[in-house]
């Protein structure tokens, strides 16, 4: 039984230095920050303290799960460099930063949540602009038809014939 006990023990000591070695290599992924462009940084520089007040204030309320701030800092982060000029995988790489960066500011302390951002985001962002293109192709697609709609309304029809 106590050879049962000290196996189980050992098993449960190797999983553990497993995890605890895992979470040191993500850790040390996650520090490692990318440089940005010229015109990222300029935008970076524009946005990011009125981003930064949105996501604080919902970090503030009482009952915020730190899934729903991932998400709310994704999506404020898509919202706020969105016109930016900055196109696909630039925005991509600037929204991933930005995200961190005010998590880190906001929310050093809670690194399961800086944690669940580093594996989180970048599918969250991916979700986030596939659905903005089916509702964008969806709303073309009805602006379209109201066009349609609209002349032939207005197309005149031939009520009286002048001779």
């Amino acid at each position: 039984m106590d050879s049962s006990n000290n196996q189980i023990d050992s098993s449960n000591n190797q999983i553990n230095e497993k995890s605890d070695s895992a979470l040191e290599q993500l850790k040390e992924l996650t520090k490692s920050t990318p440089v940005l462009t010229q015109d990222q940084q300029k935008i970076f520089d524009l946005v990011f303290s009125s981003t930064v007040e949105i996501i604080k204030n919902a970090m503030n309320a009482q009952s915020t799960s730190d899934y729903f701030i991932v998400s709310l800092t994704v999506a404020e982060v898509i919202k706020a460099i969105e016109k930016s000029g900055l196109l696909g995988a630039d925005k991509k790489a600037l929204a991933i930063y930005m995200g961190r960066k005010i998590l880190e500011q906001e929310a050093s302390d809670k690194k399961e949540l800086l944690i669940l951002y580093d594996l989180s985001a970048e599918t969250i962002l991916e979700r986030m602009i596939d659905v903005s293109k089916n509702v964008n192709s969806t709303v073309l697609t009805a602006i379209e038809k109201t066009k349609e709609e609209i002349q032939t309304l207005t197309k005149p029809k031939g009520c009286c014939t002048i001779m």
